[in-house]
């Protein structure tokens, strides 16, 4: 298991978190990803990896206001 942290408010720490996934799933190491954006019981399990955005933030009921998608999307996409 592997934790990473961030300031919310700081671009480059969501790019890391990008990079880390990207990384991980290289190397086929990625098994899942934890948010605590995404609400208890939100999932992308049922998804294909061809979901697009919108069917992702809908599955993980994503709430924009508290958490811009423009800042964590890329990191969940590419999870």
């Amino acid at each position: 298991m592997l934790l990473v942290g961030e300031q919310h408010d700081a671009a480059e720490h969501q790019h890391i978190e990008q990079e880390v996934i990207a990384a991980l799933a290289a190397r086929d190491q990625l098994a899942a990803v934890a948010l605590e954006m995404a609400d208890a019981g939100a999932s992308t399990a049922a998804l294909k990896p061809s979901a697009t955005e919108e069917q992702v933030r809908r599955a993980l009921q994503w709430d924009n206001k508290g958490w811009p998608w423009r800042a964590y999307g890329p990191a969940v996409m590419t999870a």
